[in-house]
């Protein structure tokens, strides 16, 4: 779970208990998602969400817009690729079911 991943690690660094830091995090794409979900999710000590090209939701996007043969390939393979329309060359970006799922439990910034 990378959000459960990214709290811990938080955590680890900056104990919520010492209520004297005060965190603005910087995220870029899913980095932004993950840290809109760490300031829900501690809203004492995160002040601030700095998202440069933030994806919030954008799983739930891609798993929406996934063909019948591609949600088999999920259940068949536990991975499928998708290709890229921001690169030039041939390219494919591998998502596990895994992420899939872990994902779904973190859906609904954007109402999903």
């Amino acid at each position: 779970d990378w959000v459960r991943d990214a709290s811990d690690m938080l955590e680890h660094v900056f104990p919520a208990e010492n209520n004297n830091d005060r965190l603005i995090l910087v995220g870029s794409s899913m980095g932004a998602w993950i840290g809109l979900h760490l300031a829900i999710r501690r809203p004492d000590q995160i002040v601030g969400v700095l998202g440069i090209a933030a994806a919030p939701d954008f799983l739930h996007d891609l798993y929406e817009s996934s063909t019948p043969v591609q949600r088999r390939g999920w259940i068949d393979t536990g991975v499928v690729h998708f290709a890229t329309k921001y690169n030039s060359d041939p390219c494919t970006y591998p998502f596990t079911w895994k992420l899939i799922q872990d994902a779904r439990d973190n859906w609904g910034l954007m109402g999903a």
